[in-house]
């Protein structure tokens, strides 16, 4: 193994002997307890929020009591050994790889071997196993920080950041004399903000000890600027040169994968994500489209490998967002022996229906129409097949039987008995799915929950107006660098975005098209006088202009909003509003205003199911020119507005 050529000082700076009483566990700890955990960092500790962090996140355990109940001892003045330090480090950013390392030997062999393997240390196994309880001064933590910041992909402070931080630092010139490897690693930690002088004058202190509690302080530092998953370039990207490409898939896996795994990848129903695993996550090429599949490796254990996506591009064409986060919903599920047949890809896509689109109100302003089926016969009709229909039938799952604290709900409980095996098929007749829906909701298969499900989506008392309120939200809420769900609602969302108008009477100039009528946009405006009309023979019963538009397909609608140019003589006076019936064929109207005054109009209508619609103005107002900037459609609660 390679090994970094450091000054002769760094050995002898490295031997340095303490014994401490701290022993590790790599087991998750899956709560916070109601209160503190040890007796010895109560809450006015100034250490207390760092090592109730590392603890929660499993980083560390006591050295006595029993912390689960609020009894236990840490002794924070404690000096942190190699060993000890080692482990927590391991632990917390490589939890995959200690997994896999041989248990052989004293409880930090494991962190020992991986330390090793990563190069992570410039002293080999032998040294390490002999000094695992030798104190750690700071100089050689500094080195071991650095090697993980830059292995597990933090972006390292450039040298101008190093520069300033070395002037902030009270001992500089004695940190140079101790060993010429010094000054990098010193700087660099204190540039990067993960450790600080020792007292006012900013002294590094380097050949100062590492207490426990100001262990917990580095473990927190890191844990912040260390992201838990990382997705990394794969073959292909060479064909793809436009950064804003990557970014967007980098902004997606870091908002939508940790939701993703804190609910379907830990097996915990507490709010902790335990990661044990990695996965390699390829997209390939092979038509005119991203083509997205996946290549599950496991151990010979079967654990599935689920931290770290790979992911090769050899094509790109269209927007990359919505279909990658729909695959990330697949890395999730693992499922080895499951004759899938709806499940799988209902699921993913509920996925990300749920953590993409309805977590964040601008990825929903992306691609309404396929997502708000506000009233779409699909809904009731689906049964068991993959169709984008299943979204609500799934919400209703986590609506009427969620995942709680005291255990999970109907959707996770099918999840990770699909994961365990214990599940192999999702027929609808399958026993081993349908004794899963008895155990969680009391109904004998998951056809007599469909049904039920259509009943009261029928009859009023139940609906799907976004995830806010839902009971399961504190899984995916609060989670380490991830933004937290904002809940866009059904209600109030403007059907009309991304719609296509294909016909109008005419416009004053091409800044004042009738597309921008359904633009999304209130600053622009459909403008047109009457010697702008290009075909009179059109218009009829009075009509002086009219705009024709389309939504991506038919949607339920009982409201709708014009936007006026809101200037005194400029607010259209009269007009009517039609939809296509194409069962029919023919236009019917279902509205018309005489006299509106108001800068801004809300319509309530009879609810109406319908693609195609036609606004006729009548009377433009007082000089004859229509000016509308936007017109809106909703499908809103009665007591509801926009």
């Amino acid at each position: 193994m390679k090994k970094s050529v450091v000054h002769k000082k760094l050995v002898r700076l490295a031997a340095c002997v303490l014994a401490a009483a701290l022993m590790w566990s790599g087991a998750a700890i899956s709560a916070w307890a109601a209160g503190g955990h040890f007796t010895d960092v109560p809450a006015t500790h100034w250490a207390y929020p760092y090592v109730e962090r590392a603890y929660a996140d499993g980083a560390v355990s006591g050295t006595g009591g029993d912390p689960a109940a609020g009894t236990g001892v840490f002794s924070p003045n404690s000096h942190m050994t190699y060993g000890q330090l080692l482990t927590m480090l391991t632990s917390a950013f490589y939890p995959e790889e200690l997994a896999k390392m041989s248990k052989e030997g004293p409880w930090y062999a494991p962190a020992i071997r991986l330390t090793v393997e990563r190069e992570l240390y410039y002293l080999d196994e032998s040294w390490l196993m002999e000094h695992a309880g030798s104190a750690i001064n700071r100089y050689n933590a500094s080195y071991i920080i650095v090697k993980i910041l830059e292995d597990r992909g933090f972006h390292m402070p450039d040298k101008q950041a190093r520069e300033a931080a070395a002037q902030k630092i009270g001992d500089w010139e004695q940190v140079g004399e101790d060993a010429a490897a010094w000054p990098y690693y010193v700087s660099t930690v204190v540039a990067a903000g993960v450790m600080s002088g020792v007292d006012s004058s900013g002294t590094f202190n380097g050949g100062g000890r590492i207490t426990r509690a100001s262990a917990a302080v580095i473990y927190a530092s890191m844990s912040q600027r260390i992201p838990r998953f990382s997705v990394t370039k794969g073959d292909g990207w060479s064909l793809i040169p436009d950064p804003a490409y990557w970014k967007e898939i980098e902004e997606t896996f870091y908002t939508v994968y940790p939701r993703l795994w804190a609910r379907w990848g830990g097996g915990v129903i507490q709010k902790h994500i335990s990661v044990n695993a990695q996965e390699i996550l390829k997209i390939n090429s092979e038509r005119e489209a991203l083509m997205w599949t996946r290549s599950i490796r496991f151990d010979d254990v079967g654990h599935v490998w689920e931290r770290d996506i790979e992911v090769s591009a050899k094509y790109k064409d269209g927007p990359v967002s919505p279909g990658f986060a729909h695959e990330l919903g697949h890395v999730l599920q693992s499922y080895k022996k499951l004759d899938s047949s709806w499940w799988t890809e209902s699921m993913a896509s509920y996925a990300r229906y749920r953590y993409y689109y309805y977590a964040d109100e601008g990825a929903l302003a992306k691609e309404p129409a396929s997502y708000i089926q506000a009233d779409d016969p699909g809904l009731r009709d689906w049964r068991f097949e993959t169709s984008y229909y299943s979204f609500w039938f799934y919400a209703y799952m986590d609506s009427k039987y969620p995942t709680t604290p005291q255990g999970y709900g109907l959707m996770d409980s099918i999840h990770f008995a699909m994961r365990a095996g214990e599940i192999t098929s999702d027929d609808p007749n399958d026993p081993n799915l349908n004794a899963v829906v008895k155990r969680v909701t009391g109904f004998d298969t998951i056809e007599q929950l469909r049904q039920q499900y259509v009943k009261e989506l029928d009859g009023g008392t139940w609906t799907f107006n976004g995830f806010a309120g839902y009971r399961d939200n504190y899984i995916t809420e609060n989670l380490p660098n991830v933004p937290n769900p904002t809940y866009p609602k059904v209600e109030g969302f403007n059907l009309c975005t991304g719609a296509n108008t294909y016909s109008t009477s005419g416009e004053s100039a091409p800044q004042y098209a009738a597309s921008n009528l359904v633009d999304g946009d209130r600053s622009t405006r459909w403008e047109a006088a009457r010697s702008d009309v290009t075909d009179p023979d059109s218009l009829w019963g009075g009509a002086q202009h009219k705009v024709l538009f389309s939504l991506d397909k038919a949607m339920t609608f009982n409201t709708y909003t014009l936007y006026h140019a809101g200037v005194q003589g400029e607010n259209t006076r009269d007009w009517r509003i039609s939809y296509y019936d194409e069962e029919k064929e023919q236009w019917i109207q279902f509205d018309e205003v005489h006299g509106n005054t108001q800068d801004v109009t809300t319509r309530t209508v009879k609810q109406l199911t319908a693609r195609s619609f036609k606004l006729e103005i009548l009377d433009p107002g007082a000089d004859g020119t229509v000016r509308l900037n936007e017109l809106e459609l909703y499908n809103m609660n009665p007591e509801s507005t926009p």
